[in-house]
């Protein structure tokens, strides 16, 4: 075709479009419309002002367009959509939508930073992860194992896009990409104000104001990973060697500047003053970057390291977990230590990682007495009275470990104070004194916040993960659930993986307790994930029992087992005593073993009791309640709900005593009352045993309203299945007995296993089941899921 002549061109483009008789315009499909040659999209234009064809077409924002090309943006009748970069949410439900099951949060972050939101890198980003074996599903969550690295195509797209840019343009992209963010100040020599403008408008940099500075950096994270690979090392060198003399000559005024230039001195491979590196190694602390305080301090030579040296490194081994590292670097530094400052300071982060990090409370326990002997200072002494008060709270000795944090308020150490402040949370929040907990819980929190802007210290949401707890214990599931997101949230954008982890399970507990049983199991998921990867191994026992408890009452058998599967070599840290059996019982109670179940969770209450931990014990009653048991434990929630403050406490009692008297007035206010607190599955049960006792009574309205009540809870606990609701049905008009044989049969259990684990004989467990199908009105096993009103 003659393309001298456009009218003869529009001619037989319109000609030949019009040739296929069609009724509708054809359709045409134009991607990156804006590299189109002025002909071309002159002719385009044309064409759809004749209504020859349908236009679809996407362009690059923020890409220069020609004139021709802008002609058809401004069309009239043409709607334009302005695509933006996915939201952190919407790449999460991309990600679970694309992978078939739950993403960790953190994994979603790195990959929406990775890919800056942009769709197309998103998916090539997962694909080269998933091709490398770094996207990996582990407990039925995925997780990235390494960094969300560009693939070959992609590097190829970005290469593409970088080719041909003039030499200045290509040393401010190579230079930003070893430090950015830059001040515009700091590239004023290697780029000036035009070189700037033209990768601003050209969509390679971003320019923003902080304050009272503007910084610079690549307009997408993936840039500065290909423009760093393919930098020489000498290149590098020189880059960095020039760029440390330039900010050095300004002053390096800034707070982070020797953070940063200590960074680059180790990147460019250029020797650091080892006053410098330890001085950065501070300051990447504070930041609670541990690698690159690691980083760092790797390079201080052996002669010139210092007790002070010993310490940070430990902490940051300990933060990484890698707890025997840390301890034996702890250890060498408190033989090392000559004051009672650093014997103090070096025992408080030793006994923090024997305590957190090892799982050995009562070795802890013994250094920090050890050397609380050795120092005469009062306020140090004092110190390490708080330390050993907050390790008696998590060895089963609550009661104890209050009264030596009876002012933790007053240490003159702020670092402790605040310690001694969250884990007095944590107490007073076990023994249910929820009241005191949630005030002093928001309280510790603010000042925690406060100190951490001036003060190196533990993240402040490992505060936030008390004060949820708290909440919980309280009977507030809501400001549970708020105040828990709120801090994983924060703590996954920093990277503090302790309280991450904490956080992650304390979601978890909070939706289990609210019978949100789906998000009860994706939390624990994660929660189960992190601490196997990071590692924490004192959350191990308590995240895998509540992923065994979530799935089990979900009906997913399989998860469950799995789950618990290697449990007895987690270690048995005592914290929380107990709940880390509810796993075994509720698996046991959906597979139809409810004596067994109840005894389970009973022993459990019972060593909970023993710890003095009455949230807890008060938590497994209501289980056992649950499983059947309401007549014993019933007394025993009584007592406790006595001594214990907060809405939950008392409604629990009032729960199990209506369950155990089978009174219809009374459950269905039990119903109302957990309903109004959001523990929707206790409360869907207590509906549900109404609509049955009222029914047992021939009150058949009041049952119908009941039972419909029921009905609308349960449909808010995503698919839960509780042996509850089949002990109140009406449909069930079994004994105790023969509901538990019931159950097991229906669980594909023979009759000689139901036997073995009954004590009974084949022929009572046979004879029990003939007179079940005559109650149920069914005839075989294969019946038995429908006449006991299952799902």
């Amino acid at each position: 075709m003659d393309l001298s002549d456009p009218p003869a061109v529009f001619r037989a483009a319109a000609a030949s479009l019009a040739s296929d008789d069609r009724d509708r315009p054809f359709l045409l499909l134009v991607d990156d419309v804006h590299l189109l040659d002025a002909t071309s999209a002159m002719l385009l234009s044309q064409l759809m002002d004749a209504e020859a064809l349908f236009l679809v077409a996407t362009a690059r924002d923020q890409v220069p367009m020609s004139e021709a090309v802008g002609a058809i943006d401004r069309a009239d009748g043409l709607p334009r959509i302005d695509v933006t970069p996915l939201d952190c949410i919407s790449t999460e439900d991309l990600l679970t939508a694309a992978l078939g099951s739950v993403v960790e949060k953190r994994t979603v972050l790195a990959l929406h930073d990775a890919s800056g939101g942009n769709p197309l890198f998103l998916r090539e980003l997962v694909l080269g992860a998933v091709e490398r074996g770094e996207l990996v599903s582990t407990d039925r969550v995925w997780r990235l194992t390494g960094r969300a690295t560009a693939t070959s195509r992609l590097v190829q797209g970005i290469e593409t896009r970088l080719s041909g840019l003039p030499p200045a343009s290509l040393g401010v992209l190579e230079l930003l990409s070893l430090v950015e963010p830059a001040g515009v100040g700091e590239l004023e020599t290697p780029a000036d104000e035009g070189t700037l403008e033209l990768l601003e408008r050209g969509g390679l940099i971003r320019v923003q104001r902080a304050r009272r500075r503007i910084t610079v950096t690549l307009a997408h994270p993936l840039y500065s990973e290909v423009l760093r690979d393919r930098l020489p090392p000498y290149r590098r060198r020189q880059t960095l060697g020039a760029h440390i003399e330039r900010v050095v000559g300004r002053g390096a005024r800034r707070h982070d500047d020797a953070l940063r230039i200590a960074t680059w001195q180790l990147s460019a491979g250029i020797s650091a003053d080892p006053g410098l590196l330890v001085q950065a190694a501070g300051l990447a602390r504070y930041g609670h970057d541990y690698e690159q305080v690691l980083s760092l301090l790797e390079a201080v030579p052996e002669d010139r390291r210092t007790v002070a040296t010993y310490l940070l490194e430990g902490e940051a081994l300990y933060e990484l977990g890698r707890f025997d590292e840390a301890e034996k670097r702890l250890a060498e530094a408190y033989r090392m230590a000559t004051s009672d400052e650093d014997r103090a300071a070096i025992t408080m982060e030793r006994t923090q990682n024997l305590c957190w990090g090892t799982s050995e409370l009562e070795r802890a326990l013994a250094v920090n007495v050890k050397a609380r002997s050795r120092i005469t200072d009062p306020g140090l002494r004092d110190a390490l009275g708080v330390n050993e008060g907050a390790m008696r709270i998590l060895a089963g000795r609550p009661e104890e470990g209050l009264a030596q944090l009876d002012d933790p308020g007053s240490a003159a150490d702020e670092r402790v104070r605040l310690y001694g402040l969250g884990m007095k949370v944590l107490g007073l929040a076990a023994v249910g004194r929820t009241a005191e907990a949630v005030e002093l819980g928001r309280r510790a929190h603010e000042e925690h916040e406060l100190a951490g802007e001036h003060l190196v210290i533990q993240h402040h949401t490992a505060a936030l993960s008390a004060l949820a707890l708290a909440h919980a214990a309280a009977g507030d599931l809501e400001s549970a659930r708020l105040t828990a997101e709120r801090g994983h949230q924060l703590a996954v954008s920093a990277g503090a993986t302790q309280p991450g982890v904490w956080l992650a399970w304390g979601l978890a507990r909070t939706h289990w307790l609210a019978g949100r049983l789906a998000d009860a199991r994706r939390w624990y998921a994660e929660a189960l994930a992190l601490a196997r990867s990071e590692p924490v191994p004192i959350i191990l026992r308590l995240a895998a029992s509540g992923l065994a408890a979530s799935s089990a009452l979900l009906g997913d058998i399989v998860c469950a087992q799995d789950a618990l599967e290697g449990f007895d070599g987690y270690p048995d840290f005592p914290f929380l005593t107990g709940e880390d059996r509810l796993g075994e019982a509720w698996l046991l109670a959906s597979r139809g073993q409810l004596r067994a179940s109840q005894e389970v969770v009973l022993r459990a209450a019972d060593r909970a009791r023993q710890a003095g931990y009455a949230s807890s014990e008060m938590l497994l009653l209501t289980e056992a309640a649950r499983m059947g048991a309401a007549p014993l434990v019933q007394d025993r929630l009584c007592e406790l709900a006595k001594r214990c403050d907060g809405v939950f406490a008392a409604v629990r009692s009032r729960f199990a005593t209506a369950l155990s008297a089978r009174d219809g007035g009374l459950l269905a206010t039990a119903s109302q009352e957990l309903e109004s607190m959001g523990a929707l599955l206790l409360a869907a049960e207590a509906a549900a045993a109404a609509a049955h006792a009222f029914s047992q009574d021939g009150q058949s309205r009041a049952a119908t309203r009941w039972a419909a009540t029921a009905a609308a809870l349960r449909e808010r606990c995503q698919g839960a299945s509780s042996p509850g609701f089949i002990f109140a049905s009406p449909a069930t008009p079994l004994t105790p007995r023969e509901l538990e044989i019931a159950l097991m049969a229906s669980h594909g259990s023979s009759s000689k296993e139901i036997a073995a684990l009954l004590v009974l004989s084949v022929r009572t467990v046979d004879n029990n089941l003939q007179h079940i199908y005559r109650k149920l009105g069914i005839t075989s096993r294969t019946e038995l899921n429908a006449g006991l009103g299952r799902r």
